[in-house]
C-alpha cells in the first residue's frame, strides 16, 4: 500500500507507478532472498501493456504460418520451457533466419540484439520482477 501512495502522491504515471511496485516486490524478495532459497519458492510478477497484445499476436500468427514445417520443432520449445512466451519468441525469430546462420545465433543470444518478435515481447512486459537468481530453476520463465 505505501508504494502505490506514494506513487499516487507524487502524480507519477501509470507505468512508473507499475514500475515502482514491480521494483518494490523484487526488493521484498530480495530482503527474503535465504528463505525464498531454501524453501525453492518460485516468483515472478511481470506487467503487461494491454494494447501491446494484438501487434504480437499478429506477429506470432504471421512467423507460424511462415514457419509451418517446423511445427514439432516448435512444440518442443513450447513444452520444454512451460509455454514461455519469450522462449517461443525467440525460437520464431531464430526460425526466420537461414539454417546455416541458425546455430552462431543462438550460441551469441545474449550478444545478439532481440528478434522482432522479441522486441515486441518486451514491449508488452516492460517490467518483470522473480526470484529466478536466488536458486537454479528447472525451467527459466519471463512472465
Amino acid at each position: 500500500g505505501s508504494v502505490m501512495k506514494r506513487c499516487m502522491e507524487q502524480r507519477m504515471s501509470v507505468d512508473n507507478a507499475v514500475q515502482q511496485l514491480v521494483a518494490s516486490a523484487q526488493k521484498y524478495w530480495e530482503g527474503m532472498r535465504t528463505e525464498i532459497r531454501d524453501q525453492q519458492v518460485r516468483q515472478t510478477l511481470s506487467a503487461f501493456v494491454a494494447k501491446k497484445v494484438a501487434p504480437l499476436k499478429k506477429s506470432l500468427i504471421a512467423a507460424l504460418r511462415a514457419g509451418q514445417d517446423q511445427f514439432l520443432d516448435l512444440d518442443s520449445v513450447a513444452q520444454g520451457s512451460d509455454c514461455d512466451l519469450l522462449t517461443i519468441a525467440r525460437f520464431l525469430d531464430s526460425s526466420a533466419v537461414p539454417a546455416g546462420k541458425r546455430l552462431v545465433m543462438l550460441a551469441n543470444a545474449t550478444k545478439q540484439r532481440a528478434g522482432p518478435i522479441e522486441a515486441q515481447y518486451y514491449e508488452l512486459r516492460p517490467h518483470f520482477a522473480s526470484t529466478q537468481d536466488f536458486f537454479q530453476w528447472g525451467v527459466q520463465v519471463n512472465g
